[in-house]
């Protein structure tokens, strides 16, 4: 037993070798996206067993003290319970599986909620794996109040996709269909706000689910001026530079010299569309669209015309 678990050891630290070798850009370097503060990883575990999904994601003090908090006591308990069962195999399967995700989140990507949510399912996979009778006692007890807590959360993520959309991307899309907008060239920006100033960045990446729905299009990139069907500079951190709104002002003016006439640019944000969003004056609002389901990223419709 011990031969066979050391070699399905082996085989998956090659299977994640050889699958970061495949998926890495070439002639790049490793991405550099890891982690940008050392507790996002050890919040991503406390996302995994209290979602901060909805209300837990808006409040400030709630936020913190009860998902984050109570989140993570509740991954150390899922710990105490690999290191408490009877069979060995469910520890190795647990550090095997949650293992590779926290070097990933580390050193390549820091991840999002869904990456972390996979935390709590490897907890279940490490104890259906390692067989054995049903949980009584306090390991029953633990693993109801977890299942407890995600089918509460279940259900209201459930209601508010029954409400919300997911995503704008469809209801952009169509505006610009009807329009008659989907003929000039798109352009994706993102408005960072915050209690000081509003800052830009150009954006290709949040853009897609537009993109997708207007087929098969391309968006322009304006520091490689060309037009592009997806991001492909994960590599380099800073590729767009964050702007004021003075310099986003000139590399406007830049890309409408460099296009030659009006264009589209979907602005990302990432606020209610109650909330006055400041951006360029020659920017002219089409339309606001509401806010989507979970992370609030929603989209605005501006045309710049020269």
């Amino acid at each position: 037993m011990a031969m066979a678990a050391g070699a399905a050891a082996a085989v998956v630290m090659v299977s994640l070798a050889s699958s970061a070798w495949q998926m890495a850009p070439g002639k790049a370097s490793v991405p550099g996206l890891g982690a940008a503060e050392k507790s996002a990883v050890l919040i991503g575990f406390s996302n995994a067993f209290v979602p901060n999904f909805g209300v837990l994601n808006e409040g400030g003090l709630l936020q913190h003290y009860l998902q984050r908090d109570l989140g993570f006591a509740m991954f150390l308990g899922s710990l105490g319970l690999a290191l408490s069962w009877p069979r060995r195999k469910a520890l190795l399967a647990y550090v095997m599986l949650a293992g590779g995700l926290v070097v990933i989140c580390i050193f390549v990507y820091s991840g999002l909620r869904w990456h972390h949510g996979l935390y709590f399912i490897f907890m279940l996979a490490s104890l259906w794996l390692a067989g054995g009778p049903a949980p009584e006692g306090v390991r029953r007890h633990f693993l109801s109040v977890v299942l407890g807590i995600h089918m509460v959360v279940g259900l209201y993520a459930l209601g508010s996709d029954l409400i919300r959309p997911y995503s704008d991307g469809r209801l952009a899309a169509h505006f610009l269909l009807e329009q008659h907008l989907d003929q000039l060239p798109l352009v994706g920006m993102n408005v960072l706000q915050d209690s000081r100033d509003t800052m830009y960045q150009w954006e290709i990446d949040a853009i897609q689910p537009v993109m997708l729905e207007l087929g098969n299009r391309r968006i322009y990139d304006p520091i490689a001026r060309s037009f592009e069907s997806f991001f492909t500079h994960y590599a380099f951190r800073d590729y767009y530079p964050v702007m004021s709104g003075a310099e986003t002002d000139r590399e406007l003016r830049n890309v409408a010299s460099r296009l030659g006439g009006p264009f589209v640019v979907v602005v990302l944000r990432h606020s209610s569309p109650d909330v006055p969003m400041d951006v360029p004056a020659r920017l002219r609002k089409l339309m606001d669209f509401p806010q989507p389901l979970d992370f609030g990223e929603a989209y605005s419709i501006y045309l710049y015309s020269p």
